[in-house]
């Protein structure tokens, strides 16, 4: 940006040097910028633990913006830099041309791209559109289940199932089995593997591939010979 915006702010007083300087910059610049791409896509992905969370956080939302605008100042740097190398371009032509107008149409593209990045960094990667925990609580047989997805999108969740009586004390439940499936059938029953973190809570890390109705549904043996089934639908958002 610094040698952009000289080029546009001194370039009709040094007409004489400006075909040697622009070319400098255009090379330079051609090295430098797919450079700058490729570790700034590096980054963000390390930073969004992949490119799953682009368009479901405010982070992925900025930074496609970001990488629009990078495109259109390339665009015009390669215009600008087509019309200089087309028209072997000396002092007294580079007026003629209004080779200026096309640095300058880059420039304020560049100066937008600057305020979308000191907005970027403003925003925590992973904080989001994202969507709300889910949290429900079901009843069978004087068995509650209180169940909590956080949060409730595509991606890696983290679920928390915790049983309790409506009074008084439960006894520790014998097992838990666990699957989710997706309410239109076009995808088949995923099991969940539940690990006990505490008396009658339990956790696991869920996998959910899409978006849409998913329900599930818990078998419960609270006791020899005696199984509990829970169901309840899960709205995951994209």
């Amino acid at each position: 940006m610094g040698g952009l915006l000289t080029i546009v702010l001194l370039g009709r007083k040094w007409q004489s040097e400006s075909p040697k300087v622009i070319a400098w910059f255009s090379f330079n610049a051609t090295i430098a910028m797919p450079i700058m791409v490729a570790t700034g896509v590096a980054q963000a992905w390390r930073m969004m633990e992949g490119f799953q969370n682009l368009f479901s956080t405010t982070y992925g939302t900025v930074l496609s913006i970001k990488v629009v605008l990078v495109v259109m100042a390339i665009a015009a740097g390669t215009k600008a830099r087509q019309i200089f190398k087309d028209k072997k371009v000396d002092s007294e032509d580079l007026k003629k041309i209004k080779f200026s107008k096309t640095i300058v149409v880059e420039s304020v593209i560049g100066l937008v791209v600057l305020a979308v990045t000191a907005v970027l960094v403003s925003v925590p990667p992973l904080s989001v559109n994202t969507a709300a925990p889910f949290t429900a609580t079901l009843v069978q047989s004087n068995v509650i289940a209180d169940i909590t997805i956080t949060p409730a999108r595509v991606g890696n969740s983290e679920m928390h199932i915790v049983f309790s009586p409506p009074g008084g004390t439960l006894e520790s439940i014998e097992s838990v089995t666990t699957r989710i499936s997706l309410v239109s059938g076009e995808i088949p029953p995923i099991p969940i593997g539940l690990k006990r973190i505490g008396v009658n809570h339990f956790q696991a890390n869920l996998q959910v591939p899409r978006g849409g109705e998913w329900l599930l549904e818990l078998i419960v043996k609270p006791a020899t010979n005696r199984t509990l089934r829970f169901s309840q639908i899960v709205k995951i958002k994209n």
